[in-house]
């Protein structure tokens, strides 16, 4: 709804600033414009006044437009300074203001704006037009500055409020191609680029649950326009994005919150590699909210109202070598458990992600994926497996959840920690793996016993491919241990 409603005001906007060369030069001329465009759609126009500051200047007060299906939109006053035409096409425009923007929306509803504004703004004749042709999609549409103030939308089913919308220096392409790669001879065009958008104050609510947003930041945007160009151009993909204060309630009952989500994509160093780090923190789910009344009797009895929370990771790849390193990945939440994940590959280079980015495309729209599949394990030939581990850390989950097992059994929770072991080494029996089996059932009654972290990592004695490690899963998973060199420990 509330891009639907974005929408209804630029095109609002836009019917004034996308005039042909003829009418752009005076106001008057421009609301002939206008009201010819929107009769078409046999919308009715009127006007109380407009005030012609100089030949490409004006201000237009009172506005009014009422579409066939009677939805009616006012607007207290349009101020458009600098309106021009380029030799090479485009609408040019110093600013434009849009104060006090109200009306009806489709679903009976009603919105209203405080103010839209826009700045040192340039776009294609035909921006607007229903189909685009070949020659405006090479253009582009640029602004300085654009910002949405006091947006408030109220339908039957739900409502939407923002207090503030700002976008800077913006530069966007008109001509995406993800949904093909880029033919021979053919020219990539430059990447989206925005240096901020930030929303301040959002708040959603539909069906009786409210979404709340206190602030969204995001710096140095730039989107790539097809999936052919190099994996490095992604990782330049933001610098900063900052998120504060999310909630989501069901009336007065909060369902999750989030106190503030933090990421970074750095540019690269001195030897190539570039480093992504996030980090949520105050993260809180209501696991009283929970509807179903089976999993509330087992959340009152592992003694659980809330998960009070952080989930952080730091990762780095160097395209030129094809190294990817997730050096942490953890979520740890306070009372219940940590659990921690890091990697390490090879060969992941750039040339490997554009034939598996092919090769994707390919799987899309073939029926025969076993032979995309087989083609894509030659391409994983040259990415490997250099080091993997997994760990959990109980922070009290492990003896609630015995606890809560004993409960049911008629025993006690250390009684039943004492006896997995037994269990554990009956069912891992069946693998017909002895010293898989003998590993795992040590690390796992330390873990029981001592309520500490346990660990399984992969580190074989040299890396090995992707497609090597699917092969050996395939024909005979009891080679993966040693070809890996499976590790389980706790402590």
């Amino acid at each position: 709804m509330s891009l639907r409603l974005i929408g209804r005001a630029a095109v609002t906007a836009s019917l004034l600033l996308s005039a042909s060369p003829a009418f752009a030069l005076e106001g008057k001329a421009l609301l002939d414009r206008l009201v010819e465009e929107r009769s078409r759609n046999d919308s009715k126009v009127t006007w109380k006044s407009v005030v012609e500051d100089s030949s490409d200047s004006f201000t237009v007060m009172g506005l009014e437009i009422t579409s066939k299906s009677n939805e009616t939109v006012r607007i207290e006053a349009i101020k458009v300074g600098g309106l021009r035409e380029t030799s090479d096409g485009l609408i040019t425009l110093d600013s434009l203001t849009i104060s006090e923007m109200g009306g009806d929306t489709r679903k009976k509803g009603t919105f209203r704006v405080e103010e839209i504004a826009a700045s040192e703004a340039s776009f294609p004749e035909g921006l607007f037009d229903k189909n685009l042709s070949d020659a405006t999609r090479k253009q582009r549409v640029t602004f300085g500055n654009f910002t949405i103030n006091g947006l408030d939308v109220r339908d039957s089913d739900a409502a939407m409020s923002l207090e503030a919308l700002a976008m800077v220096d913006a530069d966007i392409p008109l001509d995406f191609k993800y949904d093909k790669g880029i033919d021979a001879g053919e020219t990539v065009p430059a990447p989206l680029t925005l240096a901020t958008f930030a929303l301040t104050k959002v708040a959603f609510t539909q069906d009786q649950v409210t979404s709340r947003l206190e602030g969204f930041n995001l710096q140095n945007l730039k989107v790539p326009t097809s999936i052919a160009v190099p994996v490095s151009d992604w990782m330049s993909l933001y610098s900063l994005i900052n998120i504060s204060k999310v909630d989501v309630a069901m009336g007065d009952t909060t369902l999750f919150s989030m106190a503030d989500l933090n990421a970074t994509l750095s540019p690269p160093d001195a030897s190539g590699t570039y480093r992504g780090t996030s980090r949520m923190d105050g993260i809180r789910i209501n696991l009283k909210a929970i509807p179903d009344p089976n999993a509330q009797q087992v959340i009152d009895q592992l003694g659980y109202a809330e998960l009070d929370g952080s989930i952080n990771a730091d990762t780095r790849y160097n395209p030129g070598t094809g190294r990817v390193d997730l050096a942490d990945f953890s979520m740890d939440f306070k009372e219940a458990f940590k659990l921690a994940m890091s990697y390490a590959l090879t060969g992941y280079t750039e040339k490997v992600a554009q034939q598996l980015n092919a090769l994707q495309m390919e799987m899309a729209n073939s029926k025969d994926q076993s032979a995309a599949l087989g083609s894509m394990m030659n391409v994983l030939g040259g990415v490997k497996l250099e080091d993997f581990s997994v760990s959990l850390t109980d922070r009290s989950l492990t003896g609630r959840l015995l606890d809560f097992q004993a409960k049911q059994m008629g025993t006690t929770g250390d009684q039943l920690a004492a006896s997995a072991p037994l269990f554990i080494g009956l069912g891992l029996g069946q693998l017909q793996m002895p010293e898989l089996s003998e590993m795992i059932t040590k690390a796992a009654t330390t873990f029981l016993k001592e309520r500490g972290t346990i660990t399984a990592r992969v580190a074989p004695k040299e890396p090995v491919s992707i497609s090597q490690i699917f092969a050996a899963s395939q024909s005979d998973p009891k080679q993966l241990p040693a070809l890996l060199n499976l590790q389980v420990s706790a402590q």
